[in-house]
């Protein structure tokens, strides 16, 4: 196992590298309402015109198939969510800028610069009035442009997945195995409430 949190910790963000809590407003440890989740977990939120949500990040070492699973509840109020889970990866973690791999939206990666995978609850950019479905979303160099010549990533919806469950626990699950160099070798799964959602192969 390379990281756990049960945020069971006295501290927020104990553990983590970075915190993100804008004026202390965004994250907060609440009850979870279900007994086999623990004492408390952490809420996270947004306010609009205010700020953009926060989060926690950890650095790691790079391995060839991370796994990541976490619990999470959609208040039934929740609307569009930009981003959601993100694993990224940058060439400078070592000695350099460790947050190279942020950044540059819409602007396409060279081969060995940068790269990332997220889950997202997908609300069509906003034109949906809540995030609908779960999708896969990646950021590689040879993503296709669209309109203007921008670079947004590779989704990978599922379009006929159930819409996402609101005001109760669900489990999600990803996992990411990198390619080997100059070989159409990568793989990445996801997992709602242990059920195999998508599954695609043959990534560079």
């Amino acid at each position: 196992m390379i990281f756990a949190d049960d945020f069971e910790a006295e501290d927020l963000g104990a553990g983590w590298d970075e915190t993100g809590n804008k004026d202390g407003k965004v994250l907060s440890f609440v009850a979870p309402d279900a007994a086999e989740l623990g004492r408390r977990c952490l809420r996270v939120e947004a306010h609009l015109a205010s700020d953009t949500g926060g989060g926690l990040t950890k650095w790691f070492e790079p391995a060839d198939t991370v796994f990541v699973r976490f619990y999470t509840r959609f208040d039934s109020a929740c609307d569009y969510v930009h981003h959601f889970v993100t694993l990224r990866a940058n060439r400078s973690l070592r000695g350099g800028d460790k947050w190279s791999g942020f950044g540059g939206a819409g602007l396409k990666p060279e081969g060995s610069e940068r790269f990332s995978t997220a889950i997202e609850p997908w609300g069509d950019l906003g034109e949906e009035s809540a995030a609908r479905q779960m999708e896969l979303l990646q950021l590689l160099a040879r993503d296709e442009a669209i309109a203007r010549r921008k670079y947004w990533g590779n989704s990978f919806a599922v379009p006929d997945a159930a819409p996402i469950p609101r005001d109760r626990w669900i489990c999600v699950e990803f996992m990411l195995k990198h390619n080997t160099p100059g070989e159409l070798d990568g793989e990445q799964v996801f997992w709602i409430d242990g059920a195999l959602l998508g599954h695609w192969k043959g990534i560079a």
